[in-house]
């Protein structure tokens, strides 16, 4: 097998109908947190229909999950392109999703990895809290800021009806705390800048859309200008 193959094989002929025990499972989970590829890999194979790839643990997580906590992206790209559902909720009290696990990490790079493949920035748990409030409760201002330009919405509440910038007003992150404060303004800021962006672009492409129409008009006057060929 190629290297470059070695990340995303083919699936194997594996038993179409068998499902993984919970033992097979966990050992399935392990390889993940222990970064062994090879050991992932040979478990997709063997369940062709990714029946191993969605199954909760007996702690109620999923593959994602596991591969959220530690940052490990080339499996989390993986286990996506064998079908693992990017915003399937835990089985525990709280229903978090594979971002919000990413964010309680503090894996930048995972949360922006699982956002560019589509997870729901604005997902909640079953007392309402979102990754949003779960990146200011930690501290986590790269990932804060990430998340609320990437749409993350500021002004949801969970089930105490608290917003992100009331739990870190509450004493968690000053840091986080200045970030939501300040970021109406910057929001309005940047919606400003893009309205004079676009605004731009459509004055030029007028003004360039003007230039052909003259163009095409001189081309016109210089033909109709042009001496009638002599006659024969």
């Amino acid at each position: 097998m190629a290297p470059e193959d070695s990340l995303n094989p083919q699936p194997s002929q594996g038993n179409l109908f068998a499902q993984p025990s919970m033992v097979e499972v966990t050992v399935f989970h392990e390889a993940i947190t222990m970064g062994d590829t090879t050991t992932v890999i040979s478990y997709l194979n063997k369940y062709r229909k990714n029946e191993i790839v969605n199954v909760h643990n007996s702690l109620g997580v999923t593959a994602l999950m596991k591969a959220a906590m530690g940052g490990n992206n080339d499996i989390i790209t993986l286990l996506l392109e064998r079908g693992a559902d990017i915003d399937l909720q835990n089985r525990g009290n709280d229903r978090a999703t594979a971002l919000m696990y990413a964010v309680l990490f503090d894996h930048k790079d995972t949360v922006m990895l699982l956002l560019d493949k589509g997870a729901d920035i604005n997902a909640h748990t079953s007392h309402d809290w979102t990754a949003l409030m779960y990146s200011a409760r930690g501290g986590h201002d790269g990932i804060l800021t990430l998340l609320l330009t990437r749409g993350a919405d500021s002004t949801a509440k969970n089930h105490l009806g608290q917003t992100a910038l009331e739990l870190a007003q509450a004493g968690y992150s000053a840091k986080a705390e200045a970030i939501l404060q300040q970021w109406p303004e910057r929001q309005k800021q940047c919606i400003i800048r893009q309205k004079e962006q676009q605004n731009a672009e459509a004055a030029q492409d007028a003004a360039i859309a003007h230039l052909e129409k003259l163009r095409k008009h001189q081309s016109v006057k210089t033909a109709l200008k042009k001496p009638p060929p002599p006659k024969p």
